[in-house]
């Protein structure tokens, strides 16, 4: 089984009115990624402008700039926080002059290790226990010198700090890994959703392909349960598949245009989606049913 069982959120500040939210300035340029950490009380951003900010969110929504990471020499396109560790953070920059991942002390402000990659990468995951980093490229089977490669995945030992890097014969567009982190999950270009076992080092082993669409996979999500995957595709339909069995449960949301990102809610009754008709769907997870769209 893929679940794992029951995941609980960690407690963080509370919610705040949208009267109090403020804007935060800190990039000179397009920001390509925003992420929480496991606590919620620091926000991370990463941008065109080569840096990287994180910022200290008190109760009521007010921001902060705790520190301002500049080491890049390319855009970092993702920021990823260590889910066990709060104040681990890592940068994915992508570029002519840097293609590295780099791992950050937010309470020291210093970067502690640095992985030089061959490729391009633009997607990142960690590992629910902490102790892997996937990383995905951005080849798209156009600059490989490898004829039978058309996508990377490299995982990243944190702890051991090796690197075990996958070539895929399909373009993978997301991937994520399971709660128990015992396997990983892809979306690929084929409609396919494909599973593999994830081995200590870094390993995976092919265990099942499932045809989940009639056309490109874009974006896959796990609720915080464990129990339930969606994914949304170019055919502009989200499914919605129970885990441990991988079993389609039903259709979610009332797409006209391809489906490019989903994301269960924290308490995990409820999926937003959305796609190029310019709106997002939310969706009653136990029915399927729209309950609203956000235009």
């Amino acid at each position: 089984p893929m679940g794992g069982g029951s995941m609980v959120a960690s407690s963080g500040p509370s919610t705040p009115s949208i009267s109090s939210l403020i804007g935060v300035a800190g990039h000179s340029k397009d920001v390509n990624s925003v992420a929480w950490n496991a606590s919620g009380d620091k926000l991370a951003s990463g941008s065109d402008d080569r840096t990287a900010q994180v910022y200290d969110v008190d109760n009521t929504g007010r921001a902060k700039q705790l520190l301002r990471l500049e080491p890049h020499q390319g855009s970092v396109v993702q920021v990823c926080w260590d889910p066990v560790n709060p104040n681990r953070l890592a940068t994915v920059a992508s570029g002519e002059k840097d293609k590295t991942v780099r791992l950050w002390d937010t309470r020291t402000h210093k970067s502690v290790k640095e992985y030089k990659m061959t490729a391009e990468y633009i997607n990142v995951a960690w590992s629910p226990e902490g102790g892997s980093l996937a990383v995905g490229s951005s080849i798209g089977g156009a600059s490989s010198k490898d004829d039978t490669a058309k996508d990377y995945i490299s995982i990243i030992d944190v702890r051991e700090h090796k690197i075990k890097k996958h070539k895929f014969p399909f373009e993978v567009n997301e991937f994520s890994f399971s709660p128990n982190s015992r396997h990983m999950i892809l979306t690929t270009e084929l409609g396919t959703v494909e599973v593999y076992k994830f081995i200590v080092g870094g390993n995976l082993k092919h265990v099942r392909s499932i045809q989940a669409h009639t056309d490109n996979c874009y974006t896959l999500d796990i609720d915080p349960t464990g129990q339930f995957m969606a994914v949304g595709s170019k055919d502009s339909l989200v499914s919605l598949w129970e885990t441990d069995d991988l079993i389609c449960l039903r259709s979610v949301g009332d797409h006209s245009t391809p489906v490019r990102t989903v994301s269960f809610s924290p308490c995990g009754a409820y999926l937003a989606s959305a796609s190029y008709d310019h709106g997002v769907d939310i969706a009653s997870v136990a029915t399927g049913e729209r309950l609203h769209k956000a235009e």
